[in-house]
């Protein structure tokens, strides 16, 4: 696994789910999360906040996943979209997502979920540079805690993170992660219990 942009070992390692899987599972990890956040009964277009979702990534979707980046200073945080994608396609317990503010791409998302072990890792999120402080990260996070929390035997997230100018730690700790004291990889850790 690469937390960040730093190769490290996984957490847990445990076989993969074999073919006699419970499908209706599988639905559930796999289907498109939505939220309509806090949108104004009397909505005009100037003033409606976007609906924001989960969406798979897709063939057709690809390309503007891939054109998402953070700002520059942030770019040692977190590897890009299209490392991130790759790495999913050879990690069995790997989940990934781009997040939309109604129809428009703004971040990506990827988890590492064993439930079966009760092990939930936040592998990568990003919000685009174009696309912060909008409220779009912290929106798409609580989406992400909401689906983790219908998940069996999962009662917390982890992720891990790095200091510096730039570093995410600020956003997630205004979640409610907490630092763990614990350091992986040189990567600070924080939990979040749900």
């Amino acid at each position: 696994m690469i937390a960040n942009n730093r190769v490290m070992k996984p957490l847990y390692c445990y076989p993969a789910y074999g073919p006699n899987d419970d499908q209706a599972a599988h639905n559930h990890l796999s289907r498109d999360i939505t939220s309509t956040g806090s949108v104004p009964s009397m909505n005009t277009k100037n003033d409606a906040k976007p609906i924001i979702s989960l969406r798979e990534v897709t063939r057709d979707n690809l390309p503007a996943i891939l054109t998402l980046n953070v700002a520059p200073s942030q770019t040692s945080f977190v590897a890009s979209n299209a490392i991130s994608i790759s790495e999913a396609y050879f990690e069995e317990k790997a989940w990934f997502r781009g997040i939309y503010a109604d129809d428009v791409p703004v971040g990506f998302l990827m988890t590492y979920e064993d439930p079966a072990q009760g092990f939930f890792y936040l592998w990568r999120y990003m919000i685009d540079a174009d696309h912060q402080r909008k409220g779009y990260g912290h929106r798409a996070m609580r989406l992400l805690i909401e689906r983790t929390k219908t998940m069996p035997n999962i009662a917390e997230i982890k992720l891990s993170a790095v200091d510096g100018a730039g570093s995410p730690i600020p956003f997630y700790e205004g979640i409610g992660f907490t630092d763990t004291g614990e350091i992986e990889d040189g990567e600070r850790v924080f939990k979040l219990f749900l």
